[in-house]
């Protein structure tokens, strides 16, 4: 069974809010290191809508980073209450209504761990039922 696992950026007084506004300046080669396993290594990208809509123009806008390729191809499960229409970003699936059993299918699906990104104002209750099932 794959594990929903969380990479977050925080500062050290624990700030994990808007990652967007403080960390670029502290983004360098050893961040980067530690940052692309996750990522890479994930079978699944896990976001909240507004976390999948910065990030979706992040990585296919015209200063999109190098490992925009890595990000656009993986797959990537959003959980929102609005439609997505046409993602634009990749293989993409909505979760919308019980998310926990939403993720709990996901977890028991095959392939790599599902990594959730800059989530953590929507990683409450709904993650922590979903990641306490077996």
């Amino acid at each position: 069974m794959r594990k929903i696992v969380a990479g977050l950026f925080s500062t050290l007084d624990g700030v994990i809010e808007a990652p967007e506004k403080w960390n670029p300046p502290y983004y360098d080669d050893e961040l980067n290191r530690a940052v692309m396993p996750l990522l890479a290594d994930a079978g699944t990208h896990l976001y909240g809508r507004r976390s999948y809509d910065l990030f979706r123009a992040v990585f296919t806008g015209p200063a999109a980073p190098p490992h925009a390729g890595l990000m656009t191809a993986a797959e990537k499960a959003v959980v929102t209450s609005r439609p997505l229409g046409d993602p634009g970003w990749g293989p993409t699936t909505a979760i919308t209504g019980d998310v926990a059993a939403a993720l709990t299918t996901l977890k028991q699906q095959p392939g790599g761990d599902i990594a959730v990104g800059p989530a953590a104002p929507s990683s409450g209750s709904c993650f922590r039922r979903s990641c306490s099932t077996s």
